[in-house]
């Protein structure tokens, strides 16, 4: 996915997308930003 800014209205999916991200490792902005 080369589409990695997400709006808000995705919110709900932002978490799965994060969770993704954490597994492949693509994208770690994300994981700082939403630290649950």
């Amino acid at each position: 996915m080369p589409n990695r800014k997400i709006s808000l209205l995705e919110s709900e999916d932002l978490g799965k997308i994060i969770s993704h991200l954490h597994e492949v490792g693509a994208s770690d902005d994300y994981g700082h930003q939403e630290q649950i």
